[in-house]
Parts: C-alpha cells; structure tokens; sequence
C-alpha cells in the first residue's frame, strides 16, 4: 500500500520563508558592514542562491527554516532534488520575487501546495515524519 504523501501548506512554508530570511538577514547585515553598496548587492544575491541551491541538494532538500519546521522539498516522483533541479527552482523564486509575490501565494491554491517555482522545478514541498 502506498504512503500518502502530505504537502506542506502555505503558511507552514511561509514560516519556513521567514526564518530562512531572519538567518540571511544576520548574514547580510554582516557582509554589509564589510563592502560597499554594489558589491554588498551581487554577493548578496550570490549568498541567498548558495544558501538555498546548497542546503537543497546537501540537506536532502531542506533550508533551516525547512529543517525545524520538518519540512521537505523533494522532485515529484519524491526522489531528492539535484543541482539542476534546485538552480531551476532558485531562479523560480527570482521570479517570483519580482511578479509581486505572485509565484509564493499560488501555493495556497493548489491541490498540491506547488507555488511556481515548484511548478518549474517539478518539486513539493512535503511535510516529514520524524521516527523515534
């Protein structure tokens, strides 16, 4: 019998966002001391897409924020995400980004919580079960 699988809904991911963000905020707010304006802008870019691409395909598909909240981002046939499926996924949050976050609030809409950059990734995000 197949396990049911549970997608993780938009406010936990939110959550997951939020705490990802405090994290890279302490980060940047550090690197911003050290360099100037331009420059702090491009690492900062580069910091945010090493810190998720990196922590994707290292941490079986889980940020921190993802961590502690026991959640997982994983390809559609559930296998672990790889390089190229967590860059694709990066540049899906850019993208996001910048149609006014349009991309993130699709998850709270769809049957399998898949927010664009899932859709272009082909990933979920699924809750894990921990076993003692």
């Amino acid at each position: 019998m197949a396990e049911r699988v549970e997608y993780a809904g938009f406010w936990i991911r939110f959550l997951a966002i939020i705490i990802d963000g405090v994290i890279l905020g302490i980060v940047g707010g550090s690197l911003s001391r050290l360099m100037t304006t331009t420059v702090y802008s491009a690492i900062s870019w580069l910091v945010g897409a090493a810190y998720y691409v990196i922590f994707w395909v290292y941490w079986q598909g889980q940020t921190p924020g993802k961590r502690i909240l026991n959640l997982r981002v994983v390809r559609a046939d559930g296998a672990p995400v790889d390089w190229a499926t967590s860059i694709i996924r990066y540049i899906g949050y850019i993208v996001s980004t910048f149609i006014l976050l349009i991309g993130f609030i699709m998850a709270a809409f769809d049957d399998e919580k898949r927010a664009l950059h899932d859709r272009l990734a082909n990933t979920r995000v699924v809750m894990v079960r921990r076993t003692a």
